[in-house]
């Protein structure tokens, strides 16, 4: 037995899985939330130089020599991170827009002027700059986080440095923990050895560095960051920020990120990450899967949707839909999953797949693609693919993998009457400290290849249309009523109507008949209707409604087998067709094209069944399919939408 039912439904630590989705990742640029202090501006991942735009919002920095015969290459976590180098805004204004007082910057002068005269040299004037902050609520006693980076673009002994700073927003007596150290400000990244937390020399780099903070009291507090020139306001640095860190080359060789200066209370670098694997409970462990939701449960004993992630390759999961079967899996924490592997099963590489979507969600409901493309497995039995990334940089606890296609084609055997895979291994980064709990009622709905603008719930037909259709029925002065009742076998019906307001009643009563009816209207306030019956065996239908403007609707029942039905809505106007068929194996054909509304309602019972169902046009598509098949070798479900 297999029930399908499908429905069309309408940034990671960033700080922490709290404050998810606020754009502490830059992912939707610096927005409403970013205030900048100093001058903004664009900047290009390969056009760096030392003199900088302010504020910007980049994608990485590519390939930039800044001297010493050193090249850099950087990336953030996600498509963007932030970047402070220049700016022109003078130091005193720089601090008090951050909000820090005059003791503050009398204190930071002072430390920048220690360190000058105990080993780190240059001149510890602040000159000019730029900072960026922003508004946060923060919980008492929660660790956050923030990533960022500092580049040199000077030369020993010319220092330049950056800052990090957080205040309440309303209470100055208020004083958070950060780096370690109670005080509302933290020096970051330096160019002169021993100086600032982190010291980089000439042309040099922290690479990715984390910044942790805790605040004593909950509330609203002002999160800012600022880089600066001392004793000069040319080869200004670069400060970029991220929600979580990203990577980094020098010469083409993984940087390694810079430890704080001896004596320093700030944090150590973040170990290197290593991608993690999730498996069932009580194999993997921090995380792991509690729940799996097949597709279908059209699967042999044994070989269930959970077999994929028991870690061994010789279990599979088989599933005989073949076409766009897969399985949602609820871990029991919400990770950012940011890649997975398939291992292949036992036997007949023709039940591989060859493509996949990767969908996200938190409430089992609502669902986010994060990954689809196609797949290239070996026919070699259990091996595992290299890593397939997804871009994701959201937390999940769901996560629904399906394949649409598999290598084989149709009628070759056992070598293609099912899809199968041995391991499917999600993977998050071990230094993600993202997490997300599960929302909703904890039902969970599949989604299917969705687009258009959906709703997560059925549907029934348009009441207005019906109401129409009811009154149209029942007229005995329609424009064009045919009411038809065929008996017998091997029969042939044609009805072709025109006009403004189109019906046609049709009831088959026997095997082997085909029944062509074709609706054509033209205008807003049209109406074309259809209701057949089908009763009996090797019946071909046809119903086609075509024109602009107005409604179009079919209405189709049938029961016993091998019936064959194809119904198109084109056009303008707003297009709904419901069909419930019961019995043997029997094939459904649906198209509904043009600039309309779609609404298609599919039941079916009985023998294996083949839907191919297409949705084209510029407005809203929905459809419903409810496919319960009482044999093991159900046909597939293809259901295609958008433009």
């Amino acid at each position: 037995m297999k029930n399908l039912l499908i429905f069309l439904f309408a940034i990671t630590s960033v700080l922490n899985s709290a404050l998810a989705n606020a754009n502490y990742g830059f992912e939707s640029g610096l927005g409403a939330e970013w205030q900048i202090g100093g001058t903004t501006g664009t900047q290009s991942a390969n056009s760096w130089n030392p003199n900088g735009v302010g504020v910007s919002v980049v994608t990485g920095v590519t390939n930039y020599s800044p001297g010493g015969g050193k090249t850099w290459n950087i990336t953030p976590y996600g498509t963007y991170m932030a970047s402070i180098q220049g700016g022109g805004l003078a130091f005193d204004q720089i601090t008090s827009g951050l909000g820090l007082s005059g003791v503050e910057n009398t204190a930071i002068k002072n430390m920048l002027t220690y360190q000058s005269q105990n080993g780190g040299g240059g001149n510890p004037t602040p000159t000019t700059g730029s900072y960026m902050k922003r508004e946060i609520t923060l919980q008492a006693g929660q660790t956050y986080t923030m990533a960022w980076q500092y580049l040199s673009t000077d030369y020993t002994p010319f220092n330049d440095g950056s800052i990090m700073s957080l205040v309440h927003s309303t209470d100055g007596n208020i004083t958070p923990t950060l780096n370690n150290k109670q005080q509302r400000y933290s020096l970051l990244g330096f160019t002169n050895p021993g100086t600032g937390n982190y010291a980089t020399g000439s042309y040099g780099a922290t690479g990715w560095q984390v910044a942790t903070f805790t605040v004593p009291v909950s509330g609203t507090y002002v999160l800012g960051f600022t880089s600066f020139n001392l004793g000069d306001t040319a080869l200004s640095p670069i400060l970029l920020v991220d929600e979580v860190q990203g990577t980094t080359a020098l010469n083409g060789q993984t940087f390694t990120p810079v430890n704080p200066n001896p004596g320093s209370d700030a944090p150590p670098p973040p170990s290197p990450s290593v991608p993690t694997a999730v498996y069932n409970s009580g194999i993997s462990q921090n995380v792991w899967i509690t729940n799996h939701y097949p597709t279908s449960n059209n699967s042999p004993a044994g070989e269930d949707a959970s077999k994929a992630f028991d870690n061994d390759p010789d279990t599979k999961y088989l599933n005989f839909d073949k076409k766009n079967a897969g399985v949602t899996v609820k871990l029991n924490v919400g990770k950012v999953i940011t890649g997975f592997t398939l291992t292949t099963a036992n036997d007949f590489p023709g039940r591989d797949p060859t493509s996949y979507k990767l969908y996200a969600s938190n409430d089992g409901v609502t669902w986010t693609l994060v990954g689809e493309g196609n797949l290239s497995l070996t026919d070699s039995r259990k091996t595992t693919s290299s890593m397939i990334s997804v871009t994701n940089t959201n937390p999940y606890v769901y996560y629904y993998i399906f394949f649409p296609t598999t290598k084989a084609g149709e009628g070759c055997g056992l070598n293609c009457d099912s899809m199968q895979i041995a391991e499917i291994t999600f993977y998050y980064q071990s230094d993600s400290t993202a997490t997300s709990t599960a929302t909703g009622s904890g039902a969970v709905s599949n989604p299917s290849d969705l687009c258009c603008g959906g709703v997560s719930t059925p549907f029934n037909a348009n009441s207005g249309f019906t109401s129409r259709a009811g009154v149209f029925s029942a007229s005995v002065n329609a424009d064009n009523r045919v009411i038809i009742e065929q008996i017998g076998n091997f029969n042939q019906v044609t009805v072709v109507q025109h006009g403004s307001r189109n019906y046609s009643e049709l009831h088959v009563n026997g095997s082997n008949n085909t029944s062509t009816i074709n609706q054509t209207s033209t205008g807003s306030g049209t109406v074309n209707y259809i209701e057949a019956t089908l009763s009996g065996n090797s019946n071909t239908t046809s119903l086609t409604q075509t024109g602009t403007g107005g409604a179009k609707g079919i209405y189709l029942i049938g029961t016993n087998g091998a019936n064959n039905v194809t119904v198109e809505q084109t056009d303008s106007g707003n297009h709904y067709a419901e069909i419930n068929l019961a019995g043997g194996s029997k094939t459904v054909n649906l198209t509904q094209q043009g600039n309309a509304n779609h609404m298609a309602k599919i039941e079916l019972t009985g023998g294996a069944t083949s839907i191919t169902a297409t949705q084209s046009g510029s407005t809203q598509q929905f459809y419903s399919i409810q496919h319960n098949c009482a044999t093991a070798s159900c046909s597939a479900i293809s259901v295609t939408q958008g433009q």
